[in-house]
């Protein structure tokens, strides 16, 4: 029976029918004339031919969000961080996600709370990419984040537009928060891998602040840096920390540099036994950008090759500690044992464990070849009371004593290395540069390469010596200036005077007033054996174990 209703209905049912089918008509030889869709653009649903739109359940701004912070982090949560937008940087996106915001800020200064964002780098095609290398990602995450804008904020629309002059990441989380990363400012980047094992991490209590160069253009403060903090800082490299087969990256625990120079201690975090350090901690930050060229000028291409990129300077202030893992044949000034023929290529630093499911494919060859490197790794610290510095263009890293110091407290640049087995090696001096193969990161070193490929340390105070000992080769040496050149294996040590001593025999050189120089370097071949030239007058004495002294001497001028 057909109602007042249903005849409504069927006649307007009629009527879009054929609006629909003339505007068909009309459009079909148009249609005819488009170039032919991708296949995947369309979806075929049933056996009735009915041609469906693509699926979307989540938008693009929700996938950039899961792609960066992970698929159930809380950014991907409207009812956590109900403000999200995206904007883009030059052709790289950029996805800010928040709590609630102001309706109308009417201010340049805006406050959101919490507070992520995540910045993406530049697309780069598939067959320029290395294998299992993804689009950089930097994320960054704090309880609240002032931003100030370069005119008011009247509406939330115009964030999309407006230029960024200040950024301030700040510490204050609610006290019900339950996000663990509450009450500490995180910076992930993921190192161009989707492996969360190989990220690198920065976190601090902050506040932490960036400034827009442009802002300041033409004033002192332009010479400052561009992004910085006071507080304390911990970086960890989770592809140079140690982990077994099957585990993943383990959580690293602050502990005091001393603790961890121990081989009980060593030995516990490679069995996983114990957290090991984060790599780098330190207190103050100073990061410096490379400067943009003038408007129409285009960006001079860069020297930087430190994997640091759009970075020129980087500043630690004071308390730096670094902890890096190294193979135990690894010469503690930069040295190392040539891989055998044929063998992989690797970084110098990172270890990655093979896939659990090697084992079956290879019965246990792969994972007891790791679980074996991994055994044989060693800590390589670096602890420093003054400041660290690296330049990206150089590709050098110094470290340095605290300037002006209490005589009665320590005051060195100590560089120790310690196995889980066998005796420790150590070097103390007051400046220690370190020219580096790549970067401060493992991911930003060629593979193959080792750390570091040139070594330069040194004291400038009367009176100081800087010294070099190992327990496994019962030596000691003094001077007041060393030199490690990797790609000769030659370290020149100098000293007015210089010390050796090992197994009790004593060799001394040089005066104030006219240095000596010591060389060891590889003999002539085929033996190759290390050899030993020493420049300026000096004595040698020689241990007589028979009669328990020095017994022979030899004296040149």
């Amino acid at each position: 029976m057909l109602t007042p209703r249903r005849t409504l209905l069927l006649l307007a049912g009629f009527l879009v029918f054929g609006c629909a089918y003339g505007v068909y008509a009309r459009l079909l030889g148009w249609l005819d004339g488009l170039p032919q869709l991708p296949e995947d653009m369309l979806k075929v649903a049933g056996g009735d031919g009915a041609i469906l739109p693509p699926e979307n359940r989540v938008s693009p701004t929700q996938q950039k969000l899961a792609d960066a912070f992970g698929p159930k982090a809380p950014e991907t949560d409207y009812a956590l961080y109900e403000f999200q937008f995206e904007f883009r940087n030059g052709e790289s996106p950029v996805v800010v996600a928040s709590g609630p915001p102001p309706s109308s800020p009417n201010s340049p200064r805006v406050t959101l709370s919490p507070f992520s964002l995540a910045i993406f780098g530049r697309p780069k095609p598939a067959y320029l990419r290395r294998p299992g290398e993804v689009t950089e990602i930097t994320t960054i995450h704090s309880d609240k984040a002032v931003l100030e804008f370069d005119r008011v904020i009247n509406n939330l629309s115009e964030m999309r537009t407006a230029k960024l002059l200040r950024l301030e990441l700040v510490s204050e989380p609610e006290p019900l928060d339950p996000d663990p990363r509450r009450g500490t400012v995180h910076i992930i980047n993921n190192q161009k891998t989707s492996d969360p094992n190989r990220f690198l991490m920065i976190r601090t209590p902050g506040p932490v602040f960036y400034r827009d160069a442009k802002a300041v253009a033409g004033t002192p403060a332009a010479q400052g840096p561009d992004f910085w903090t006071d507080a304390p800082v911990e970086i960890v490299d989770r592809q140079n920390l140690p982990r077994a087969i099957g585990a993943p990256s383990p959580i690293t625990a602050a502990t005091r540099s001393a603790d961890a120079r121990s081989t009980a201690a060593v030995a516990d975090i490679i069995a996983g036994r114990r957290a090991p350090p984060p790599t780098v901690t330190a207190i103050g930050l100073r990061v410096y950008l490379e400067p943009e060229p003038p408007p129409g000028q285009p960006k001079p291409k860069s020297s930087n090759n430190s994997g640091l990129h759009g970075v020129r300077k980087l500043d630690l202030l004071e308390q730096v500690v670094v902890n890096l893992w190294v193979d135990n044949g690894q010469s503690m000034v930069g040295g190392s044992p040539p891989d055998a023929p044929g063998a992989p290529k690797q970084n110098a630093l990172a270890l990655i464990p093979p896939p659990a499911a090697l084992a079956a494919i290879t019965g246990n060859l792969a994972p007891a070849a790791y679980t074996a490197r991994l055994q044989n790794r060693a800590l390589l610290q670096i602890d420093t009371r003054g400041p660290f510095s690296f330049d990206s263009e150089k590709n050098v890293a110094r470290f340095d004593v605290v300037p002006h110091s209490d005589p009665n407290l320590p005051n060195d640049v100590q560089v120790t290395k310690v196995p889980a087995r066998g005796g420790q090696s150590s070097l103390f001096s007051q400046v220690l540069e370190l020219e580096l193969n790549g970067g401060p990161t493992a991911a930003s070193r060629p593979a193959n390469a080792p750390a570091i490929k040139k070594l330069h340390a040194w004291t400038y105070t009367t009176g100081r010596f800087l010294t070099v000992a190992s327990q496994d080769d019962a030596m000691e040496a003094y001077g007041q200036d060393l030199v490690h050149e990797q790609a000769a294996s030659r370290t020149t040590l100098t000293g007015g005077p210089l010390y050796v001593v090992r197994e009790r025999n004593v060799l001394s050189a040089g005066v104030p007033q006219r240095a000596a120089t010591l060389v060891s370097e590889p003999g002539p071949p085929p033996a190759r054996k290390a050899q030993i030239t020493v420049r300026g007058a000096g004595r040698v004495e020689l241990f007589d174990a028979a009669t328990n002294a020095n017994t022979t001497s030899a004296t040149w001028k």
